[in-house]
Formats: structure tokens, sequence, C-alpha cells
């Protein structure tokens, strides 16, 4: 794509996000004029002053999206990868240089070359040098287009809707490259998302009185943007239908002793068709209002006092007549002042050191391994909760920062460490809490500082992310085999996970990455390949 003439002086940016799936030798982002060129070469981002070709780090790995940036101050050149700096920065003196703005191909007089295999978005030019915390900022920026404007056109706003049924309909217009679904919000009820782009989503079991609804755009990752829309309206009897429900708690019966988690269930019918129902303790609803049969609830009661209490249920048909059941009284007897039932705090226990402990794992004979910041292995004891004993059990790693699970046979390993702030160690260190000793296994093959360990399903263990070293992330998950003492590196997983990153084995032996990135995704080790899966509530 060829757009207008820009003028870039010695400071300036350059960044993209990019999708490289075959990856060829020269493969052009971003040109301007002739002596302005930030490429890909065979995978490796590269940048062309006209007389000299700039690479940074190595080649990112293919068949994902990333997103590269290249950096000026007018005296370094520096490149960063996903937000994180990329390779070791290149000292430089270059002028302005104005010429045309070109994307996905290379330019020789009236000839294009050198075209990018592969999809780029969300290009972004600056007459400046960005500090790393603008480009991450930017990274996460959408370029912005027309506004996502949703409408809501039912009900109207003021409207009066007869029954218990609400049917909202909306449209969504403007730039609809970034829209995926909508979220609907009915008064102050949890989030309703209509994923399947019809326009219309149904409201079941709505009671009588006003009501407002919110409509807003929302994105893959479940992020709202855009312009979002309110109506405020009312629901009243449906007059064809003046009939109500039945209604009976059947569970539990009266005068019933509980404790624990109950199951409440109750009996409603109605002459056309019942809506919902909910339960109350106390005049409080429980949980949500059940919309199918069998119509049941779980009540934990320890969440209220023991003693008496009185239970009812509501029932709501779909014309949104109501009725509700004869109260049943219970008493509550959870033991508050049982310690076998709630627990108990202790007493508060003298530490041995001025430092907390950083890192806790607790161990298969109930004793607790812990190390801190400061001293890292050479600090590190073992704590007997049932004597309040603390036991020097000292390594020669600097296991602060380090990442560490479970063996099978319940040792506990600790891959990486602390080399420096964000410079990782290669170290693996097995530690036995019966015999309290520890040994070395074999060196991870890179070094990793804040890494996650996983035991998998056939008792190896899956190291991912951590820091190599300031600016460069361990991207190449890899796996230890405690019987054959090697550590195998998944080198066509290779790709950029957060430190702290949070792992979690499936039931079918994958790996769920639940964050810190918004977007999760499973490893498959077998394959080597990441699946994306969704996008998380939480940020």
């Amino acid at each position: 794509m060829r757009g207008p003439s820009v003028a870039l002086g010695p400071a300036f940016t350059l960044m993209a996000w990019v999708l490289n799936p075959t990856r060829t030798a020269y493969e052009t982002v971003i040109m301007v004029g002739r002596n302005r060129v930030f490429y890909l070469r065979s995978g490796r981002p590269t940048f062309s002053t006209g007389n000299a070709d700039l690479a940074f780090g190595s080649a990112i790995a293919d068949g994902m999206w990333h997103h590269v940036a290249i950096v000026s101050d007018g005296a370094t050149l520096r490149a960063y990868l996903n937000g994180a700096a990329w390779g070791a920065p290149r000292t430089i003196a270059l002028d302005t240089m104005t010429g045309t703005l070109q994307v996905g191909a290379g330019n020789r007089g009236s000839r294009n070359m050198n075209y990018f295999a592969g999809t780029i978005d969300e290009v972004r030019v600056y007459n400046r040098a960005l500090a790393q915390g603008e480009v991450q900022a930017a990274m996460n920026l959408p370029v912005s287009g027309p506004p996502t404007v949703l409408t809501l056109t039912a009900p109207a706003n003021g409207a009066t809707v007869l029954g218990a049924t609400v049917a909202a309909t909306y449209s969504v217009s403007g730039d609809l490259s970034q829209y995926d679904h909508v979220h609907l919000y009915l008064d102050n009820d949890s989030v309703r998302m209509d994923l399947d782009h019809d326009g219309v989503y149904q409201f079941a079991n709505v009671p009588v009185g006003p009501h407002t609804l919110r409509g807003v755009p929302a994105r893959a990752n479940h992020s709202e943007f855009g312009t979002a829309a309110t109506v405020s309206f009312s629901t009243a009897v449906d007059p064809a239908d003046p009939t109500p429900p039945t209604v009976a708690l059947v569970s539990p019966l009266a005068d019933a002793t509980l404790s624990g988690v109950v199951t409440l269930q109750a009996e409603a019918s109605d002459d056309v068709a019942v809506a919902g129902v909910q339960f109350f303790v106390d005049g409080v609803a429980v949980g949500s209002a059940d919309t199918a049969a069998p119509w049941t609830a779980p009540w934990n009661t320890a969440s209220a006092s023991d003693g008496p209490h009185t239970i009812t249920v509501r029932a709501r048909d779909t014309a949104a007549n109501e009725r509700t059941s004869a109260a049943v009284n219970v008493t509550v007897a959870n033991a508050p002042s049982n310690p076998a039932v709630v627990g108990q705090w202790g007493p508060v226990l003298p530490w041995p050191t001025a430092a907390p402990p950083v890192h806790t794992l607790l161990q298969r004979n109930a004793q607790v391994l812990m190390f801190d910041e400061h001293t890292g292995g050479a600090g590190a004891r073992l704590w007997n909760p049932a004597t309040g004993a603390f036991t020097s059990v000292p390594t020669n790693s600097n296991l602060f920062c380090a990442g560490h699970t479970v063996l099978a046979d319940g040792r506990s390993i600790v891959i990486g460490g602390h080399a420096d702030a964000y410079r990782g160690i290669p170290d693996t260190n097995l530690f036995d809490p019966i015999t309290r000793a520890w040994s070395r296994a074999a060196d991870m093959n890179f070094a990793r500082w804040y890494p996650t360990a996983t035991t998998l399903p056939d008792g190896r263990v899956l190291a991912t992310s951590g820091f190599i070293r300031p600016g460069q992330a361990a991207d190449t998950p890899e796996i230890y085999d405690p019987n054959a003492n090697r550590w195998t590196a998944l080198t066509a997983a290779t790709r950029f996970n957060p430190m702290y990153s949070f792992m979690f084995v499936l039931p079918d032996g994958t790996v769920f990455n639940a964050g810190p990135d918004v977007q999760t995704r499973r490893l498959d080790v077998a394959t080597q390949t990441w699946t994306d899966v969704g996008g998380s509530f939480i940020t």
C-alpha cells in the first residue's frame, strides 16, 4: 500500500502488527523513501539506512501476530518486539529523509518488490523517538476509525412491555474492525453477552416495574469500547393471562436443622409457563433466579447466623404474574465456635530473619520450604508448623525469582533464579524434604528470572517464561525429564509470555495459559503448538 510523502528527521518511530506465516528472505514492513526501510530478514527485524542493514535479535516466531517497532533518537537505533527490547541497540547517524510512505512492499522506481508474505495491521509512523512505555501503550491502542456506535431499537425509551419476557433489539454501526459481540446490562444484573450477531437478545423472567437497559459494543477479549446506548422502560402483567402460578417449597422440611451447603427445592406450575423461581432466606434472595425446572438453588448456611431462619420461594409466569409460597421455618447450626468446623488462628510466631519469605513450598511431610529475596538459596529454611522449628537447608544457587513445583516422587524442583535484576540463571535444584538435602540437576537451556514451573501428567516439568537478561525474555518453553535428567527445548512453541505466566494442566493433557496476557491460550507440548482460547475477563 502506498501512502503520502512523509518527512522523517533523524528521530522517528515506525511500528506495526505483523503476522508472518511463511518467512521469506526480505519482507518490507514500512518504507519511507529509499533510506528508511523497516523489514524482516528471514524473520529477523532489520532496518536499512540505504548504506547498511542493521539486524536486531533473533527471528520472530512465525504463524502468530507480533508487534514490531523501530525507534531512532538520531544517534541510537532500538528495536522492540511485543513491547520488549529486541536485540542490542545500534549506533547510527541519520539525516532528514523525505519520501513516499509504503507498507508491505519495497519500491525501486515504479516497480514494487520485496513483498511482505503475510498480514500487516495497525501501522504507525512518528516523527520522534518514542520511549519504551509509549511503544507499549501504542501497541495496545487500536488505530481509530469512525466511531463504533450501538443503537438500541427495542424496547423503545419510555415503552411498556407486557409479560416477563423482554426482547432487546439493537444495531451496531461505524468502524466494525474491533467489534465482536455486544454486552447488555438489565438494571443491576450481571452482563449478558449476545455472541451471534443477530441483533436480538431475550431477557426472561423480568419482574413487573421500571427497568433500565444498557448495551455496549465489545471486542473479542470482552473489553468494551465505542458508544453505548441506554433506554428506560417498564414491564406490566399481560392481561391476556391473569392467573398466577402455584409454588411450594418442598425441601428442606419445616423445622429442619441445617448445616453446610443444602439444596433448596421447589415445585411450581402454571396454566401457560413458569418463567422463573427465586428462593429467599429471611427475605433476601439466594443467588439468581432459576429459569428452568427442576427448581433448585444451593444455599451455604454458613452465610447465615446460627439460629432460626425463614425460607420462601417466589414463582413468576411468562405473563409476569407472581406468587410467593408459604414460609418454612428452619434452624441453622454450624457450631461456629468449633475449630474442627471453621478452623482457628494460632498465635503470632517469631520469624528467624528480618526479611519475610518470598517463596514458600509445601512439602509432602507437611513442612514448608522457604527462601527470601536477600539470601536466596543460602538462607533457605525448612519450617515445621507442628513444632515451630526452622531448620537451615542452604544451597549454592540464588533461588530468589525462581519457579517451583513438585515432582511425582514428592521432591520439590526449583528452576532458574537470580543473577541480577531481570537477569536469570539456568540452575535446576531438587530438594528432598525427608533427607533435607539439595541436589543439582541438569541446567536448563535458557537462564530464567521468574519463570513458571508446571508438573505435567507424565511427571515431566514444563518451564515457561522468565527473563534471560534485561530486554530478552526466555520465549522458548522447555521440558525437564527427571528420569533422564535432561531438558528439551520446545523450539516450535517459541512465543513471548510475560513473567508469572499462569499455567494449568487441563484434563486432556494440554496446558492452559490463563494470563497475565488478556488473550488466553493452550499449549500442546506433544505438537509444540499454541491455540488461542479467548479473552480473559480479568485485565
